[in-house]
Protein backbone atom coordinates (compact mmCIF):
# COMPACT_ATOMS: atom_id res chain seq x y z
CA UNK A 1 0.00 0.00 0.00
CA UNK A 2 2.84 2.39 0.87
CA UNK A 3 4.51 1.59 -2.44
CA UNK A 4 1.30 2.43 -4.33
CA UNK A 5 0.98 5.70 -2.40
CA UNK A 6 4.57 6.69 -3.28
CA UNK A 7 3.97 5.77 -6.92
CA UNK A 8 0.83 7.93 -6.94
CA UNK A 9 2.72 10.90 -5.46
CA UNK A 10 5.45 10.61 -8.10
CA UNK A 11 2.91 10.44 -10.92
CA UNK A 12 1.30 13.73 -9.91
CA UNK A 13 2.11 16.72 -12.09
CA UNK A 14 4.55 19.15 -10.53
CA UNK A 15 3.93 22.72 -9.42
CA UNK A 16 6.44 25.37 -10.53
CA UNK A 17 7.29 28.63 -8.76
CA UNK A 18 9.14 31.23 -10.81
CA UNK A 19 11.41 33.42 -8.66
CA UNK A 20 12.90 36.80 -9.55
CA UNK A 21 13.36 38.60 -6.21
CA UNK A 22 14.00 37.37 -2.66
CA UNK A 23 11.47 39.87 -1.29
CA UNK A 24 8.55 38.43 -3.24
CA UNK A 25 9.67 34.82 -2.84
CA UNK A 26 9.53 35.20 0.95
CA UNK A 27 5.80 35.83 0.64
CA UNK A 28 5.12 32.73 -1.46
CA UNK A 29 7.60 30.49 0.36
CA UNK A 30 5.04 29.19 2.94
CA UNK A 31 2.95 27.88 0.01
CA UNK A 32 6.02 26.04 -1.31
CA UNK A 33 6.51 24.51 2.13
CA UNK A 34 2.87 23.45 2.41
CA UNK A 35 2.94 21.73 -0.97
CA UNK A 36 6.24 19.96 -0.39
CA UNK A 37 5.16 18.81 3.06
CA UNK A 38 2.10 17.21 1.44
CA UNK A 39 4.33 15.25 -0.93
CA UNK A 40 3.78 17.42 -3.98
CA UNK A 41 6.60 17.72 -6.55
CA UNK A 42 7.51 21.42 -6.40
CA UNK A 43 10.09 22.98 -8.71
CA UNK A 44 11.63 26.41 -8.29
CA UNK A 45 13.11 28.17 -11.30
CA UNK A 46 14.90 31.50 -11.31
CA UNK A 47 14.60 33.72 -14.35
CA UNK A 48 16.42 37.06 -14.55
CA UNK A 49 14.51 40.31 -14.36
CA UNK A 50 15.02 43.03 -16.89
CA UNK A 51 17.19 45.86 -15.67
CA UNK A 52 14.85 48.83 -15.46
CA UNK A 53 16.80 52.07 -15.04
CA UNK A 54 13.61 54.10 -15.43
CA UNK A 55 10.08 53.05 -14.60
CA UNK A 56 8.87 53.19 -18.23
CA UNK A 57 11.82 51.56 -19.98
CA UNK A 58 13.20 48.07 -20.24
CA UNK A 59 16.77 46.98 -20.56
CA UNK A 60 19.04 43.99 -20.58
CA UNK A 61 18.54 41.05 -18.25
CA UNK A 62 20.32 41.25 -14.93
CA UNK A 63 21.97 37.82 -14.76
CA UNK A 64 24.06 38.76 -11.72
CA UNK A 65 20.96 39.25 -9.58
CA UNK A 66 19.48 35.99 -10.89
CA UNK A 67 22.65 34.11 -9.99
CA UNK A 68 22.67 35.62 -6.52
CA UNK A 69 19.02 34.71 -6.01
CA UNK A 70 19.58 31.13 -7.11
CA UNK A 71 22.55 30.81 -4.72
CA UNK A 72 20.41 32.24 -1.90
CA UNK A 73 17.59 29.78 -2.60
CA UNK A 74 20.06 26.89 -2.70
CA UNK A 75 21.57 27.99 0.62
CA UNK A 76 18.03 27.92 2.05
CA UNK A 77 17.76 24.25 1.06
CA UNK A 78 15.12 24.94 -1.58
CA UNK A 79 16.93 23.16 -4.47
CA UNK A 80 16.24 25.57 -7.37
CA UNK A 81 16.58 24.29 -10.93
CA UNK A 82 19.66 25.22 -13.02
CA UNK A 83 19.63 28.66 -14.61
CA UNK A 84 18.66 28.93 -18.26
CA UNK A 85 18.74 31.83 -20.72
CA UNK A 86 15.46 33.77 -20.35
CA UNK A 87 14.40 32.95 -23.91
CA UNK A 88 14.56 29.21 -23.07
CA UNK A 89 12.57 29.33 -19.84
CA UNK A 90 9.10 28.94 -21.35
CA UNK A 91 10.15 25.78 -23.18
CA UNK A 92 11.54 24.26 -19.98
CA UNK A 93 8.32 25.03 -18.15
CA UNK A 94 6.28 23.37 -20.87
CA UNK A 95 8.54 20.30 -20.77
CA UNK A 96 7.85 19.96 -17.02
CA UNK A 97 4.08 19.77 -17.73
CA UNK A 98 3.12 21.39 -14.43
CA UNK A 99 -0.40 21.59 -13.09
CA UNK A 100 0.31 25.17 -12.01
CA UNK A 101 2.95 27.84 -12.63
CA UNK A 102 3.20 30.67 -10.09
CA UNK A 103 4.57 33.89 -11.59
CA UNK A 104 5.92 36.46 -9.12
CA UNK A 105 4.58 39.65 -10.70
CA UNK A 106 1.86 40.83 -13.10
CA UNK A 107 4.31 43.24 -14.76
CA UNK A 108 5.22 41.71 -18.11
CA UNK A 109 8.16 44.08 -18.61
CA UNK A 110 10.04 42.33 -15.80
CA UNK A 111 10.54 39.07 -17.70
CA UNK A 112 10.78 37.49 -21.15
CA UNK A 113 7.61 37.97 -23.17
CA UNK A 114 7.18 34.20 -23.68
CA UNK A 115 6.27 33.90 -19.97
CA UNK A 116 3.07 35.91 -20.40
CA UNK A 117 0.12 33.71 -19.38
CA UNK A 118 -1.49 34.04 -22.80
CA UNK A 119 1.67 32.81 -24.56
CA UNK A 120 2.97 30.26 -22.09
CA UNK A 121 0.12 27.83 -22.65
CA UNK A 122 0.15 26.60 -19.03
CA UNK A 123 -2.16 27.27 -16.06
CA UNK A 124 -0.67 30.37 -14.44
CA UNK A 125 -1.54 31.10 -10.81
CA UNK A 126 -0.92 34.43 -9.12
CA UNK A 127 -0.55 35.53 -5.49
CA UNK A 128 -0.13 39.28 -5.01
CA UNK A 129 3.20 40.13 -3.43
CA UNK A 130 1.77 43.47 -2.27
CA UNK A 131 -1.37 44.33 -0.34
CA UNK A 132 -3.67 46.48 -2.45
CA UNK A 133 -4.41 49.56 -0.38
CA UNK A 134 -3.59 52.36 -2.84
CA UNK A 135 -6.12 53.80 -5.31
CA UNK A 136 -7.04 51.35 -8.03
CA UNK A 137 -5.49 53.54 -10.73
CA UNK A 138 -2.26 53.95 -8.77
CA UNK A 139 -0.17 50.86 -9.56
CA UNK A 140 -2.87 48.51 -8.30
CA UNK A 141 -4.89 48.07 -11.47
CA UNK A 142 -7.32 45.17 -11.61
CA UNK A 143 -8.08 45.71 -15.30
CA UNK A 144 -5.07 43.95 -16.78
CA UNK A 145 -4.95 41.16 -19.36
CA UNK A 146 -2.50 39.28 -17.11
CA UNK A 147 -5.20 38.58 -14.53
CA UNK A 148 -7.85 37.62 -17.09
CA UNK A 149 -5.45 35.04 -18.53
CA UNK A 150 -4.60 33.43 -15.17
CA UNK A 151 -6.08 30.08 -14.17
CA UNK A 152 -6.29 31.29 -10.56
CA UNK A 153 -5.93 34.68 -8.89
CA UNK A 154 -5.71 34.42 -5.10
CA UNK A 155 -7.20 37.53 -3.51
CA UNK A 156 -7.05 39.13 -0.09
CA UNK A 157 -10.62 40.23 0.63
CA UNK A 158 -14.13 40.79 -0.74
CA UNK A 159 -13.13 44.20 -2.08
CA UNK A 160 -10.52 42.65 -4.39
CA UNK A 161 -12.88 39.86 -5.43
CA UNK A 162 -15.42 42.42 -6.65
CA UNK A 163 -12.80 44.59 -8.34
CA UNK A 164 -11.29 41.68 -10.26
CA UNK A 165 -14.71 40.41 -11.29
CA UNK A 166 -15.71 43.89 -12.45
CA UNK A 167 -12.50 43.99 -14.53
CA UNK A 168 -13.51 40.80 -16.36
CA UNK A 169 -11.73 38.06 -14.41
CA UNK A 170 -13.92 34.95 -14.36
CA UNK A 171 -15.34 34.56 -10.85
CA UNK A 172 -14.49 30.84 -10.90
CA UNK A 173 -10.83 31.84 -11.11
CA UNK A 174 -10.95 34.32 -8.22
CA UNK A 175 -9.97 32.43 -5.07
CA UNK A 176 -10.34 34.30 -1.77
CA UNK A 177 -7.58 33.05 0.52
CA UNK A 178 -6.23 36.18 2.16
CA UNK A 179 -2.54 37.15 1.95
CA UNK A 180 0.05 34.54 3.03
CA UNK A 181 2.31 37.42 4.08
CA UNK A 182 0.11 37.79 7.17
CA UNK A 183 0.36 34.15 8.27
CA UNK A 184 3.42 34.65 10.53
CA UNK A 185 1.55 37.25 12.58
CA UNK A 186 -1.39 35.03 13.51
CA UNK A 187 0.79 33.49 16.22
CA UNK A 188 3.23 34.71 18.82
CA UNK A 189 6.53 36.37 17.84
CA UNK A 190 9.53 37.63 19.80
CA UNK A 191 10.89 41.13 19.25
CA UNK A 192 14.50 42.23 19.69
CA UNK A 193 15.75 43.04 23.18
CA UNK A 194 16.83 46.56 22.22
CA UNK A 195 14.26 49.04 20.86
CA UNK A 196 14.39 48.50 17.10
CA UNK A 197 12.69 50.64 14.45
CA UNK A 198 12.20 49.75 10.79
CA UNK A 199 12.41 52.78 8.51
CA UNK A 200 10.77 51.84 5.20
CA UNK A 201 10.22 54.72 2.76
CA UNK A 202 8.48 54.20 -0.57
CA UNK A 203 10.24 54.97 -3.82
CA UNK A 204 8.49 57.71 -5.79
CA UNK A 205 7.47 61.32 -5.18
CA UNK A 206 5.24 61.13 -8.25
CA UNK A 207 3.53 58.44 -10.27
CA UNK A 208 4.28 57.59 -13.90
CA UNK A 209 5.04 60.57 -16.15
CA UNK A 210 2.19 62.64 -14.80
CA UNK A 211 2.04 65.23 -12.07
CA UNK A 212 0.24 62.83 -9.75
CA UNK A 213 1.99 62.91 -6.39
CA UNK A 214 3.47 59.74 -4.95
CA UNK A 215 3.88 58.61 -1.36
CA UNK A 216 7.61 59.03 -0.84
CA UNK A 217 8.79 61.37 1.90
CA UNK A 218 12.42 60.22 1.92
CA UNK A 219 14.03 63.16 0.16
CA UNK A 220 12.44 65.73 2.49
CA UNK A 221 12.83 63.81 5.75
CA UNK A 222 15.96 61.66 5.72
CA UNK A 223 18.10 64.24 7.51
CA UNK A 224 15.61 64.52 10.38
CA UNK A 225 15.37 60.74 10.69
CA UNK A 226 19.15 60.44 10.93
CA UNK A 227 19.20 63.30 13.46
CA UNK A 228 16.75 61.34 15.64
CA UNK A 229 18.86 58.20 15.28
CA UNK A 230 21.95 60.15 16.37
CA UNK A 231 20.06 61.37 19.46
CA UNK A 232 19.12 57.78 20.41
CA UNK A 233 22.25 55.59 20.30
CA UNK A 234 20.49 53.01 22.51
CA UNK A 235 17.87 52.41 19.77
CA UNK A 236 18.50 50.43 16.58
CA UNK A 237 17.29 51.66 13.18
CA UNK A 238 17.07 49.38 10.13
CA UNK A 239 16.73 51.34 6.88
CA UNK A 240 14.87 49.22 4.34
CA UNK A 241 13.56 51.40 1.49
CA UNK A 242 11.68 50.18 -1.53
CA UNK A 243 14.33 48.65 -3.86
CA UNK A 244 13.53 51.20 -6.59
CA UNK A 245 14.29 54.22 -4.40
CA UNK A 246 17.95 54.56 -5.37
CA UNK A 247 17.26 54.43 -9.11
CA UNK A 248 14.44 56.95 -8.70
CA UNK A 249 16.57 59.44 -6.77
CA UNK A 250 19.17 59.40 -9.52
CA UNK A 251 17.02 59.21 -12.63
CA UNK A 252 14.81 62.05 -11.43
CA UNK A 253 17.78 64.10 -10.13
CA UNK A 254 16.15 64.33 -6.71
CA UNK A 255 19.51 64.51 -4.97
CA UNK A 256 23.05 65.28 -6.02
CA UNK A 257 26.04 62.93 -5.85
CA UNK A 258 27.23 65.05 -2.94
CA UNK A 259 23.98 64.56 -1.05
CA UNK A 260 24.18 60.83 -1.67
CA UNK A 261 27.74 60.72 -0.31
CA UNK A 262 26.63 62.77 2.68
CA UNK A 263 23.82 60.31 3.41
CA UNK A 264 26.08 57.26 3.16
CA UNK A 265 28.74 58.92 5.28
CA UNK A 266 26.23 59.72 8.02
CA UNK A 267 24.80 56.20 7.97
CA UNK A 268 28.24 54.61 8.20
CA UNK A 269 29.11 56.90 11.12
CA UNK A 270 25.99 55.90 13.07
CA UNK A 271 26.55 52.53 14.70
CA UNK A 272 22.85 52.13 15.38
CA UNK A 273 21.71 52.56 11.75
CA UNK A 274 21.91 49.60 9.35
CA UNK A 275 21.23 49.48 5.61
CA UNK A 276 19.07 46.46 4.82
CA UNK A 277 20.99 43.85 2.89
CA UNK A 278 24.28 45.43 3.91
CA UNK A 279 24.63 46.95 0.43
CA UNK A 280 25.41 50.54 -0.45
CA UNK A 281 22.92 52.11 -2.86
CA UNK A 282 25.41 52.14 -5.72
CA UNK A 283 23.90 48.70 -6.33
CA UNK A 284 20.86 49.79 -8.25
CA UNK A 285 18.65 47.08 -6.78
CA UNK A 286 19.88 45.97 -3.35
CA UNK A 287 19.37 42.32 -2.43
CA UNK A 288 16.73 42.44 0.27
CA UNK A 289 15.76 39.34 2.19
CA UNK A 290 14.49 38.28 5.61
CA UNK A 291 11.73 40.85 5.92
CA UNK A 292 9.72 38.43 8.07
CA UNK A 293 12.59 38.20 10.54
CA UNK A 294 12.98 41.99 10.48
CA UNK A 295 9.27 42.48 11.16
CA UNK A 296 9.53 40.08 14.08
CA UNK A 297 12.53 41.86 15.59
CA UNK A 298 11.12 45.36 15.16
CA UNK A 299 9.38 47.26 17.93
CA UNK A 300 7.88 49.75 15.46
CA UNK A 301 7.93 50.98 11.87
CA UNK A 302 8.13 54.39 10.20
CA UNK A 303 6.88 54.38 6.61
CA UNK A 304 5.12 56.50 4.03
CA UNK A 305 3.49 53.61 2.14
CA UNK A 306 2.23 51.47 0.83
CA UNK A 307 2.18 47.65 1.15
CA UNK A 308 4.28 47.47 4.33
CA UNK A 309 1.77 49.86 5.91
CA UNK A 310 -0.83 47.09 5.91
CA UNK A 311 1.48 44.15 6.49
CA UNK A 312 3.33 45.61 9.46
CA UNK A 313 0.15 47.21 10.78
CA UNK A 314 -1.34 43.72 11.03
CA UNK A 315 1.34 42.75 13.56
CA UNK A 316 -0.26 45.19 16.00
CA UNK A 317 3.02 47.01 16.64
CA UNK A 318 3.30 50.83 16.61
CA UNK A 319 3.43 52.33 13.14
CA UNK A 320 3.98 55.95 12.10
CA UNK A 321 2.70 56.94 8.66
CA UNK A 322 4.69 59.92 7.35
CA UNK A 323 2.40 61.54 4.81
CA UNK A 324 3.56 63.38 1.70
CA UNK A 325 1.60 66.51 0.74
CA UNK A 326 -0.93 65.73 -1.99
CA UNK A 327 -0.34 61.99 -2.03
CA UNK A 328 -2.98 60.03 -3.96
CA UNK A 329 -4.72 58.60 -0.91
CA UNK A 330 -6.10 55.09 -0.51
CA UNK A 331 -8.79 52.70 -1.57
CA UNK A 332 -11.40 51.79 1.10
CA UNK A 333 -9.17 49.09 2.60
CA UNK A 334 -6.17 51.40 2.73
CA UNK A 335 -8.19 54.24 4.21
CA UNK A 336 -9.38 52.05 7.07
CA UNK A 337 -5.76 51.10 7.81
CA UNK A 338 -4.46 54.67 7.52
CA UNK A 339 -7.16 55.80 9.94
CA UNK A 340 -6.08 53.15 12.45
CA UNK A 341 -2.37 54.03 12.62
CA UNK A 342 -0.57 57.14 13.82
CA UNK A 343 -0.09 59.76 11.11
CA UNK A 344 2.03 62.88 10.71
CA UNK A 345 2.86 65.35 7.96
CA UNK A 346 6.43 64.59 6.96
CA UNK A 347 8.25 63.59 10.16
CA UNK A 348 6.85 66.30 12.42
CA UNK A 349 5.61 63.70 14.89
CA UNK A 350 8.65 61.40 14.73
CA UNK A 351 10.33 62.45 17.98
CA UNK A 352 7.26 61.96 20.16
CA UNK A 353 6.48 58.66 18.39
CA UNK A 354 9.97 57.31 19.11
CA UNK A 355 9.68 58.46 22.73
CA UNK A 356 6.54 56.37 23.15
CA UNK A 357 8.06 53.36 21.38
CA UNK A 358 11.09 53.49 23.64
CA UNK A 359 8.90 53.61 26.75
CA UNK A 360 6.55 50.89 25.48
CA UNK A 361 3.50 53.16 25.49
CA UNK A 362 0.94 51.92 22.97
CA UNK A 363 -2.62 51.96 24.32
CA UNK A 364 -4.23 51.47 20.89
CA UNK A 365 -2.44 48.24 19.90
CA UNK A 366 -5.39 45.84 20.18
CA UNK A 367 -7.86 48.23 18.58
CA UNK A 368 -5.46 48.96 15.72
CA UNK A 369 -4.80 45.32 15.00
CA UNK A 370 -8.51 44.44 15.10
CA UNK A 371 -9.33 47.18 12.58
CA UNK A 372 -6.59 46.02 10.23
CA UNK A 373 -7.42 42.34 10.72
CA UNK A 374 -10.97 42.97 9.52
CA UNK A 375 -9.67 44.22 6.16
CA UNK A 376 -8.30 40.83 5.08
CA UNK A 377 -9.74 37.35 4.80
CA UNK A 378 -8.07 34.96 7.25
CA UNK A 379 -8.95 31.30 6.59
CA UNK A 380 -8.55 28.56 9.22
CA UNK A 381 -4.96 27.36 9.19
CA UNK A 382 -3.70 30.41 7.32
CA UNK A 383 -3.62 31.65 3.74
CA UNK A 384 -0.68 29.53 2.57
CA UNK A 385 -2.52 26.36 3.52
CA UNK A 386 -5.66 27.57 1.73
CA UNK A 387 -3.69 28.28 -1.46
CA UNK A 388 -1.97 24.89 -1.26
CA UNK A 389 -5.34 23.15 -0.84
CA UNK A 390 -6.72 24.85 -3.93
CA UNK A 391 -3.63 23.93 -5.97
CA UNK A 392 -3.91 20.31 -4.87
CA UNK A 393 -7.64 20.21 -5.66
CA UNK A 394 -7.17 21.56 -9.17
CA UNK A 395 -4.19 19.30 -9.86
CA UNK A 396 -5.64 15.95 -8.79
Amino acid sequence: MLRNWIRKLRSRPCVVFVAQWPETFEIIRPVVRQLRDSGRDVRIVVTPERDIPHRNSTGAYNHAIAGGLRDWLAAQGLAPEPLLPPEDEAERLRDLRPSAVFLPSPYEGHRHESLAPGRLGLPVHYVDYFLRIGPDDFGSKFDDAFFRECAAVYVNNDYESEQFAHAGVDRSRIIETGPPSLDPWDGESTRAEAPTVLWCPWWSTRWSDTNTAGYSTFITTYRQVLDEAARRPHMQFLFRPHPCLWAELRSESLWTPGEEREFLSRVSALENVTLAGGAAPDLRYPFYADHVRQFEQAWAMVTDGISFLAEFGYTGKPLLLTQAPGNPGWNPVGQAIADAVERTEGVNGLASFLDRVERGIDPDAEKRREVIRRQFYRPPGGSAAAIARHVAKTAD
